[in-house]
């Protein structure tokens, strides 16, 4: 079981679609706190208006830092939100598309038990698309005639302790994006330290082995 946490990797997606190409955004938040972007181009096939506008946008991510990878027609640009730590202040998720984007991964409990909380909050989509960053563009394609249905997914080995999720499938969760605002999402996982709960047992038996030959040689 400890083995599992260790490698657990917990993945939030944001996906909006269009005629041209599909885009997804995933946080990878590991245990160890560091939070990770990647970004998920797939262009229409056949689509050529699609192609070109990821081939612009994969060139504005590489010169921001992002590292981009292409496989098929496919591109997955990859960087680093924040480094390994937990109990750290909000940080902002960097696309533009909502206009409160605080993200945040904390760890709290004892030496037993942990408790590791995952919480976003988005605040109203921004309907501008000049001076986005690349992903926010991606994000923002809100008009009279387009609003994208928006949803936050996060997926984990292992079924959530606690969580405000609109729609659950086993160890899938599901929040629906409200366009006006105000999204509060939140996940929690409790997690026993089974290998310190060995431990102390282990102390236990010896220190009662002790004291039992300590009797021993008393009596004897």
């Amino acid at each position: 079981m400890l083995g599992l946490w260790r490698g657990l990797v917990l993945l939030v997606g944001l996906v909006v679609l269009s005629s041209c190409f599909e885009a997804n955004l995933e946080l990878k938040v590991h245990l160890n706190g560091r939070v990770e972007q990647i970004l998920t181009l797939v262009p229409t096939q056949g689509n050529t208006q699609g192609q070109q506008i990821v081939s612009q946008f994969v060139e504005k991510l590489a010169k921001e830092g992002w590292k981009t990878q292409q496989q098929g027609q496919k591109v997955i640009a990859r960087r680093d939100l924040k480094g390994p730590g937990w109990n750290t202040s909000s940080l902002n998720l960097g696309t533009g598309a909502f206009s409160d984007e605080r993200f945040q991964v904390s760890q709290s409990g004892g030496w037993l038990v942990q408790t590791y909380r995952l919480e976003v909050s988005l605040g109203q989509p921004n309907p501008a698309l000049q001076g986005l960053s690349p992903a926010g563009q991606l994000f923002s394609l809100f008009s009279a005639s387009l609003v994208p249905k928006l949803s936050l997914s996060l997926e984990t080995p292992l079924r959530a302790s606690a969580q405000n999720a609109d729609s659950v499938n086993g160890t899938a969760y599901t929040w629906n994006i409200n366009p006006a605002g105000g999204n509060q999402f939140y996940i929690e996982y409790r997690i026993v330290r089974w290998d310190r709960v060995l431990l102390l047992l282990l102390a236990g038996l010896a220190i009662y082995g002790g004291w039992r030959w300590l009797r021993h040689r008393k009596l004897a």
